[in-house]
This record gives structure tokens, C-alpha cells and sequence, in this order.
């Protein structure tokens, strides 16, 4: 059986969501006491989905990858998609 991640969030998973987990399948870093830290293997995990609302699939980003993905979208701030007002009161 499929065990669930281990979310570092108390947050529910919604599309759009960036929820950070323990990366179960990467050994923990061992700390000066000689313990397992698995924290220093946090990925970010997003649902994402089409704009028909289809093709919903998973995107795994780790803190490095995130951080280049965030530049990206800062140095083409002009391509980013607006939100809707109603859509930006929600959020």
C-alpha cells in the first residue's frame, strides 16, 4: 500500500498550492549528534491543471529549482497572466 507524504503543512491541497514535503526517497542529512535530519530534504509539490480544467498533474520543485522558477517569472513579470478581481479577494 501507498503510503502518504509527509506534509510539512498543515494545509489542504487544493490546485495552485504549493505544499512542502520530506523527499522519502532521499536518506536524511546526519546532524553533529549523529541523528537523521530528514528536513534538509523538503521538495514543494503543486497540483497544476490545464486552462479547460484537464490534463491535472503533479510538478515537484526542490528550494533551488523554486527559486529559479520564481526568477524566471520576475524577469518576464509582463507575460504573467492577470487574476481576476473576484479571483484576487478570494485568494
Amino acid at each position: 500500500m501507498k503510503k502518504d507524504a509527509l506534509k510539512l503543512d498543515d494545509q489542504r491541497v487544493i490546485p495552485g498550492r504549493l505544499i512542502r514535503v520530506i523527499d522519502k526517497a532521499k536518506p536524511g542529512v546526519v546532524d553533529d549528534d549523529g541523528y537523521e535530519d530528514m528536513t534538509k530534504n523538503i521538495l514543494h509539490m503543486v497540483w497544476v491543471e490545464d486552462a479547460n480544467g484537464k490534463n491535472e498533474r503533479v510538478l515537484a520543485f526542490t528550494p533551488l529549482s523554486l527559486m529559479a522558477a520564481e526568477q524566471l517569472a520576475k524577469q518576464n513579470e509582463e507575460d504573467i497572466p492577470k487574476k481576476g478581481i473576484i479571483q484576487d479577494l478570494i485568494d
